[in-house]
């Protein structure tokens, strides 16, 4: 089985709802329109090490596109379903995709290392050359994803479970 990654898509409102009121992310269908959302199954360990690696002249990091580390407070408390939820504003979203769209495969490729992910225990190891292909594929549902969210003006929630 192992531990999955999600992203979804909400207004503004709604996010900044759920930050001062963290169970009303209990309250959402992950199903509806409103909420578009992706699952990038195990890759998240390997595309954070690999966007970590890569340098914008931004103060926002593009590994933030997988875990932006501000944590939405209090889910532990409710759940021990979920890890690791974090979120991204509109804003930020919106200016992570800008050096995201610049970013392409080959980009990604320079920074597949999978001597070092396995050596620094990056989650899904032990990883091989031929995994690149995998992270790709997951890169490239990612792109797509920020790109939707930033063209609607949503911000992103992110969680493991």
């Amino acid at each position: 089985m192992g531990l999955r990654m999600r992203l979804f898509q909400l207004n503004q409102d709604k996010l900044d709802e759920i930050i001062e009121n963290p169970e009303e992310l209990f309250e959402i269908d992950y199903s509806e329109q409103q909420y578009n959302s992706i699952e990038i199954d195990k890759s998240w360990g390997g595309l954070k090490f690999m966007l970590s690696k890569i340098e914008t002249s931004n103060p926002l990091k593009l590994s933030m596109l997988i875990s932006s580390e501000q944590e939405i407070e209090g889910i532990d408390e409710l759940t021990s379903d979920l890890y690791d939820v974090n979120f991204l504003t509109k804003e930020q979203v919106r200016e992570l995709t800008t050096f995201l769209n610049k970013l392409t495969e080959n980009n990604l490729k320079n920074n597949f290392d999978f001597k070092t992910m396995n050596e620094n225990d990056v989650y899904g190891n032990p990883f091989d050359k031929t995994y690149f292909s995998y992270f790709a594929e997951y890169f490239e549902h990612l792109k797509k994803f920020y790109q939707t969210a930033t063209k609607e003006r949503k911000a992103v929630i992110t969680f493991i479970s």
